[in-house]
C-alpha cells in the first residue's frame, strides 16, 4: 500500500459504518431540545406590577376626587388624600419596569411628592402633564399585558 493510501474497507465493515450512521441520525431526529413556553421576561412582570402598584394612586386620587365632588369630603380632607397620593406615587419603584417605568418616572416629576404633615394645597393631579402622562401610561400598561384600574368605593 502506498502512503496515504487508504486500505479498502470490506463489505462488513462498509455496512457496520452505514448501519452506525443511520442509527445516529435516527436517535438525534428523535432528539428534540425541550423548549419551555415564553415566559415574561422580568422587565415584563416588573411592569405589571408597577401598573397594578399605580391602580393605588389612581385609586386615592379618584375615590378622593369623587366624595369631594358629591360633597360628602370637605376641601381639607381632599387636600390631605391627595398629598398621601403624591406620596405614595413617589414611592413606586419604576427600575426594570422598562416603558412603563418611564413613563411612571415622568409621572412622578410631574407631581411632586408633598411632605408628611405638612403642605397645602392641591397637588398637580389635573395638571396636561399629569393627564397626557396617564395616557401614556395606560398605553404602555396595555403593551405590557396589564391593564391599568383602580378601585372605586365611595358613593351609594
Amino acid at each position: 500500500m502506498a502512503p496515504g493510501e487508504r486500505p479498502e474497507l470490506g463489505e462488513s465493515m462498509r455496512a457496520a459504518r452505514w448501519v452506525v450512521g443511520i442509527g445516529i441520525v435516527g436517535l438525534l431526529s428523535g432528539c428534540t431540545a425541550a423548549v419551555p413556553a415564553e415566559e415574561p421576561s422580568p422587565s415584563a412582570d416588573r411592569a405589571g406590577e408597577l401598573c397594578r402598584e399605580f391602580g393605588d394612586v389612581l385609586t386615592i386620587v379618584n375615590n378622593a376626587g369623587t366624595a369631594l365632588r358629591e360633597e360628602r369630603m370637605a376641601e381639607q380632607e381632599h387636600q390631605g388624600w391627595q398629598r398621601l397620593a403624591t406620596r405614595v406615587l413617589d414611592r413606586l419603584d419604576t427600575e426594570g419596569a422598562g416603558e412603563v417605568g418611564e413613563v411612571v418616572d415622568e409621572l412622578q416629576e410631574s407631581v411632586e411628592a408633598a411632605p408628611f404633615g405638612g403642605g397645602t394645597g392641591v397637588p398637580a393631579f389635573t395638571s396636561d402633564a399629569w393627564w397626557e402622562g396617564y395616557q401614556r401610561l395606560m398605553d404602555a400598561c396595555e403593551d405590557a399585558g396589564t391593564e391599568l384600574a383602580s378601585e372605586g368605593f365611595t358613593g351609594g
